[in-house]
């Protein structure tokens, strides 16, 4: 995050609101909304990893998803193939 908008973030967590963090800092509110809607996603995405690489999954998979790709979803089918057989 940019300085401007670390600081007017700072200043919302101490209990300001958006209008009056981003007049304090000089940056509009539409930044300070955008950089708050971005902190949410990364937050979103850094929760569902991919259970054979463990990678963050990519927004646009399946709420269901486990895997990130074809390849870790064959993956993960034969590990737990393999499991039940042995």
């Amino acid at each position: 995050m940019g300085t401007k908008l670390g600081a007017a973030l700072k200043l919302i967590d101490g209990g300001a609101s958006v209008a009056e963090a981003a007049k304090l800092v000089g940056i509009s509110r539409q930044a300070v909304y955008a950089g708050l809607k971005a902190l949410a996603t990364q937050t979103k995405r850094e929760l569902r990893l991919c259970s054979e690489c463990g990678v963050p999954l990519p927004e646009t998979v399946r709420s269901v998803a486990v895997t990130c790709s074809g390849r870790c979803r064959i993956a993960r089918m034969r590990r737990l193939k393999a499991a039940e057989a042995g």
